[in-house]
């Protein structure tokens, strides 16, 4: 008769021939038959699901045959994978295969679409932000298991650094977004250049010392492993202190004025408020008495 089994191990039962002689052979399935002669073998390795084993009565040029059905019931642990912190609203679950069983995702809490709830590596979508739990349930025979995983999204808030400036000065107000109520904290660092930040964990610190020129700052919103970065360019206008050089006293109407080289920013020429002046470079002609 057909057995369901709880297990790899079964005892056949077949009836001794009384004519001839009798063997047994697997036709589907698997185990290992212990006595293919014994008519009361012991089989083992039995595959989960059906096995299908034949027993075969021969005599001389003749022989007969019957098959039987056993089926190994044995339950499918299912194991859903290891609980993930990611930093977007997708992922990949990673369950056990459910070999001859059907295996099954559903939503415990949180949210996620799934590509096909019956692969055991799907593609989860639209996850919620903190938080998901999925149950993967094995079905098989008459019995069910089920385990658990939790996706923990920690897509962090995206940061804006604000929008590129020049400023005539060495102080600056930066213009950060405030992060969403636990979807991290919000950092600011130099890149390039010069600044002093009063508080680098407000939004909105003022900088001072800025360098000369171009400086770069990140703004970075950090929520556990997540990270997200922006980048904003203030530069720094303030040309060169000008000096025009000593005064001097001189008996012809021109002379080579000797001021000092903007390091930032161009020099130039003009007559003040008393005299004139034609100028050619830095030399200063048609001087007045």
């Amino acid at each position: 008769g057909n057995q369901i089994v709880d297990g790899a191990v079964a005892t056949l039962n077949a009836t001794p021939p009384v004519i001839g002689e009798g063997y047994w052979e697997l036709i589907s399935g698997g185990g290992d038959i212990v006595n293919p002669t014994d008519p009361y073998t012991q089989v083992t390795n039995l595959r989960r699901g059906d096995n299908v084993f034949r027993w075969t009565v021969t005599n001389g040029h003749c022989s007969e045959f019957d098959e039987v059905t056993i089926t190994n019931g044995e339950t499918i642990d299912a194991n859903a994978g290891r609980d993930q912190e990611v930093c977007t609203n997708f992922t990949t679950l990673q369950a056990n295969d459910p070999d001859v069983a059907i295996g099954k995702w559903s939503v415990v809490s949180g949210s996620g679409t799934f590509a096909n709830v019956y692969d055991p590596n799907t593609a989860v979508t639209n996850l919620s932000y903190g938080e998901n739990i999925f149950r993967w349930t094995i079905y098989y025979s008459l019995t069910q298991t089920s385990d658990e995983v939790v996706i923990t999204n920690n897509s962090p808030d995206q940061a804006n650094a604000g929008y590129d400036d020049v400023v005539c000065g060495t102080e600056f107000q930066l213009r950060g977004n405030m992060p969403i109520p636990d979807r991290g904290d919000g950092l600011w660092t130099l890149f390039t250049g010069g600044g002093t930040f009063d508080d680098a964990t407000l939004p909105n610190p003022l900088v001072s010392d800025l360098g000369p020129g171009e400086n770069r700052f990140i703004y970075t919103i950090t929520k556990g492993i997540c990270v997200s970065s922006d980048t904003v360019s203030i530069i720094n206008g303030l040309p060169t202190e000008a000096y025009a050089g000593n005064d001097d006293t001189i008996c012809v109407n021109y002379v080579n004025l000797q001021p000092n080289i903007p390091t930032y920013g161009t020099g130039s020429w003009r007559v003040g408020s008393i005299g004139a002046a034609r100028f050619d470079g830095n030399w200063a002609r048609d001087l007045a008495p």
